[in-house]
């Protein structure tokens, strides 16, 4: 469960990526295909982080590392502008996002998960 939960967060963190860039850069193709890019490369981060907890809880690596080459790629893809602008977008969204669903989630782990019997005790 804790796994599952986990892995959200890291899906959570690609989906308020992909909002941020899409507010600041301008698509390259129709918004059903940007769309489309998107939940491929949520569902892609979703797997990979779910696969990564599941092999090690503390091991945040894939969570924050690989979610971010996952969104500077779908970036480049989806996006017009110089590669510079939009590695410094995503990146800069990566952070953003990061920090958001770690204050977040964080903080729901350490106060709720012990209460409602998900964690027996932090892994950190």
């Amino acid at each position: 469960m804790v796994v599952a939960l986990w892995a959200f967060a890291v899906f959570l963190a690609s989906v308020i990526a992909s909002i941020l860039v899409s507010v600041t850069l301008e698509p390259k193709y129709k918004k059903i295909v940007t769309i489309g890019g998107w939940i491929l490369a949520a569902l892609v981060g979703y797997v990979a982080a779910y696969v990564s907890y599941r092999i090690n809880l503390t091991n945040d690596f894939v969570g924050i590392v690989v979610l971010s080459v996952i969104v500077c790629l779908a970036t480049i893809l989806l996006y017009n502008g110089t590669v510079s602008t939009k590695l410094f977008m995503a990146s800069s969204a990566c952070l953003i996002a990061n920090v958001c669903t770690f204050m977040f989630c964080g903080t729901t782990d350490s106060l709720l998960a012990p209460q409602l019997g998900l964690i027996k005790e932090s892994p950190y």
